[in-house]
């Protein structure tokens, strides 16, 4: 698997996209060792040194190989850099994986939920907003698989958490105006990724083959395989009402609460976070980061249940 270079330039070959803190929650159907290191990317002027070798490399490399994307904009980047400079542009691409955070999904396949709806704040001005539609322009793509990340980097990273902006006198705030204390609430990861699906079918259902990899539960997961399957097989799936449903959120009951039987969220990870935060106390720092060997040890204790 092909992850093209990053925005820092890095090529990401090896392991994966998960962080080695999150070693004993890694999704179970993602068959990765989380003690092996990570290897550099391959000498790809070899391809150079024969015409044979050039035409076999060329199509493995735009053809068979899955390119792997970490953030929509490095998706956007390369399908135009490919459109204008590969032999036959964006038709060599066979094989996509997304694997995107949960805000970065939300924007992506446009899931119109508050605060994201249509002509609702700026989020719209986002470049990555709704880019999914150019899946559509990707008829030759075979498969496409979406991985989910871990519920707990989600904490960090939620599409309703700390916005940079400040309410009072040194508080952050998220987009409903609560305080800075209260605005790391883990999102329930069954529901996003249920909203995530229900709003990508449109501009994936024409794929053959598509894969559900990572943090996501086994019911969710089967209901989706299930639809997707179906549409297939030309049974068409009706999800208007699911999105009807998603839109009719309050901001205030945002991020939606966890009523898992074992909770999405992991109350030690929240502390990190709070802790991490720089508040400022009479003009001087006042974050309390735990050391690094505690945090490991934290999250060590973390589990995700796939059968809730």
């Amino acid at each position: 698997m092909l992850y093209p270079c990053s925005d820092h330039q890095i090529g990401t070959f090896g392991v994966g996209s998960e962080d080695a803190l999150y070693a004993n929650s890694r999704a179970r159907r993602i068959k990765i060792d989380p003690g092996k290191a990570k290897v550099s990317g391959p000498d790809l002027n070899i391809i150079f040194t024969c015409c044979q070798l050039y035409e076999e490399g060329k199509q493995y490399l735009y053809c068979n190989i899955t390119k792997a994307f970490e953030a929509p904009c490095a998706l956007k980047r390369y399908a135009a850099l490919l459109s204008t400079r590969a032999p036959g542009g964006l038709e060599h691409v066979r094989h996509l994986k997304l694997d995107f955070s949960q805000k970065e999904y939300i924007l992506f396949f446009a899931v119109h939920v508050p605060p994201f709806l249509p002509h609702v704040g700026n989020h719209e001005s986002d470049p990555c907003y709704g880019a999914a539609k150019m899946l559509r322009e990707l008829p030759h793509v075979q498969s496409l698989t979406l991985n989910f990340r871990s519920p707990v980097s989600m904490a960090s990273d939620s599409a309703w958490a700390y916005t940079g902006g400040y309410k009072g006198h040194s508080s952050s705030s998220d987009f409903a105006g609560r305080e800075f204390d209260d605005v790391f609430t883990t999102p329930c990861q069954r529901l996003i990724v249920d909203w995530t699906l229900a709003c990508a079918k449109k501009y994936i259902q024409h794929i053959p083959h598509t894969h559900l990899e990572g943090f996501l539960k086994t019911s969710t997961k089967e209901k989706w395989d299930t639809i997707f399957a179906a549409e297939r097989a030309g049974q068409a799936y009706d999800e208007s009402a699911e999105k009807a449903i998603i839109e009719n959120w309050s901001l205030t009951d945002l991020p939606p609460s966890c009523h898992c039987t074992t909770p999405c969220a992991f109350d030690k990870y929240d502390q990190i976070l709070r802790d991490s935060r720089c508040r400022e106390h009479w003009g001087t720092c006042a974050c309390k980061v735990p050391l690094d060997e505690t945090m490991r040890r934290w999250m060590e204790e973390y589990k995700f249940e796939y059968a809730d």
